[in-house]
C-alpha cells in the first residue's frame, strides 16, 4: 500500500548536513562542498534513489505482468526512427498475447551514461529536468540493467533494431525535444513560424547533440551482442536483415522502407501474417508542425555536417551510395559522392 502512494513522483528530500557518498550516476562527489552545496547534493542524491526504487518496482511489476512463453520482443532503437509506430502496431496484434513486447533506447552503460548526460545538458542539470523525464531517466537505467543481465543468462529475446536516415533523425528529435530551446525561441515560432527559421537552424547546429546516430550503433549493438553486423552484405534494397547472438534473435529495419517489406519482414521474424502499421503522425498534433515543416523545406546545411553524418561505416554499410546521395539533396547541397 504505501509503495502504491509513491510510485508517481518523488517528493522534495531536506536532510541533514552530511558528506555524501558516491553518487547514483557519477563516480564521485567531491567531499570539500560547503555546507549548502552538501545539503543540495545530498537532497538530490535522495530524490535521485527514491526516483530508482520506483523505477525498479514499476519495471519488475509489467515484467511479470506481462510475462509470456514466447520470450520478449524488444524495440531496440534510438530516438526518433519510427519506433512508436511500430510497437503500437506490435502491442495490437493479438497473435502475439504470448510475447510481452518493449522498448529501450540503451542497453549498455555507456548509453545510459550518455543518455543522462544528453537530458542533463538539455535541461542545464538534474534540478531543472521534470518529474516526468527524471522518472524516464530512471527506468531506462533500470530497463538497461534488466536487459543486460537477460542477454547474459541467455533469455530469449526477438530485438527489432530500426534505422533511418541519421540527419532526418536529427532534425526529429530537435523538434520533439523543444523543451530544450531557449524560451525567447519558443514563443517567436508559435507566433509565426517562418520567421524563427534562420534561429532554429542556428539551434540546430550549435546545440543538438548531434554524435547520437554516429555513436549508438558502437555502444548498443556491438557493445552487446556478439555478433559482426558488417562482416555480411546487407540486403539494401529489401529492407531489413536478421541475426542471430546467443539466445536473441534480432531484426534490423529500415524505416524508409517498412511500408514495403513489414509484411513479409514480420512473418519471417515473428510468424506474424498480415501485419499492418498502425500510422499515427503524432508531429500534427504538436504546436511545433508549422516550423518543422518549413523547416524541413527550406533548411540548407553545411556540406561538411552532412559529409561527417553520411560517411560512416555504418551508414555506409545499410545505405548505398543513391541512397545517400538522395538523403544529401534533401537537407543540402553537400558533397556528393558517386
Amino acid at each position: 500500500m504505501v509503495m502504491r502512494q509513491v510510485v508517481t513522483s518523488c517528493p522534495e528530500v531536506y536532510l541533514p548536513e552530511y558528506k555524501v557518498p558516491t553518487h547514483a550516476w557519477t563516480s564521485r562527489y567531491s567531499f570539500n562542498l560547503k555546507a549548502g552545496d552538501r545539503m543540495l547534493a545530498a537532497r538530490q542524491f535522495a530524490e535521485q534513489a527514491c526516483y530508482l526504487a520506483i523505477a525498479y518496482y514499476r519495471n519488475y511489476r509489467e515484467k511479470y505482468r506481462g510475462a509470456g512463453l514466447g520470450g520478449d520482443i524488444v524495440l531496440l532503437t534510438m530516438g526518433k526512427v519510427g519506433s512508436m509506430t511500430l510497437l503500437n502496431s506490435l502491442r495490437s496484434a493479438i497473435s502475439i498475447h504470448n510475447m510481452r513486447v518493449d522498448k529501450a533506447h540503451c542497453i549498455s552503460k555507456e548509453g545510459v551514461s550518455y543518455y543522462r548526460r544528453i537530458f542533463d545538458a538539455g535541461y542545464s542539470g538534474w534540478n531543472e529536468l521534470p518529474g516526468r523525464t527524471k522518472m524516464l531517466i530512471s527506468r531506462r537505467k533500470v530497463q538497461a540493467g534488466q536487459l543486460r543481465k537477460g542477454i547474459g543468462s541467455g533469455r530469449k529475446y526477438k530485438f527489432i533494431i530500426l534505422i533511418r536516415d541519421p540527419v532526418a533523425t536529427n532534425v526529429s528529435g530537435f523538434f520533439h525535444n523543444y523543451a530544450w530551446w531557449p524560451d525567447r525561441l519558443q514563443k517567436k515560432c508559435r507566433e509565426d513560424a517562418g520567421a524563427c527559421l534562420d534561429e532554429l537552424r542556428q539551434q540546430f547546429m550549435e546545440k543538438y547533440p548531434h554524435d547520437i546516430p554516429l555513436t549508438w550503433f558502437d555502444m548498443e549493438l556491438t557493445g552487446n551482442f556478439q555478433v559482426d553486423f558488417l562482416a555480411r552484405e546487407f540486403p539494401r534494397s529489401r529492407g531489413y536483415e536478421i541475426y542471430q547472438a546467443g539466445g536473441s534473435d534480432i531484426m534490423i529495419l529500415k524505416l524508409e522502407l517498412i511500408n514495403d517489406c513489414i509484411d513479409v519482414a514480420m512473418r519471417e521474424f515473428l510468424g506474424l501474417q498480415d501485419f499492418r502499421l498502425l500510422n499515427r503522425n503524432e508531429a500534427k498534433d504538436k504546436w511545433y508542425y508549422q516550423a518543422y515543416r518549413k523547416f524541413v523545406d527550406s533548411v540548407d546545411l553545411p556540406g561538411e555536417y552532412l559529409d561527417r553524418m553520411y560517411d560512416t561505416r555504418w551508414y555506409r554499410h545499410f545505405y548505398g551510395d543513391e541512397e545517400l546521395d538522395r538523403f544529401r539533396a534533401r537537407w543540402g547541397t553537400g558533397k556528393l559522392h558517386g
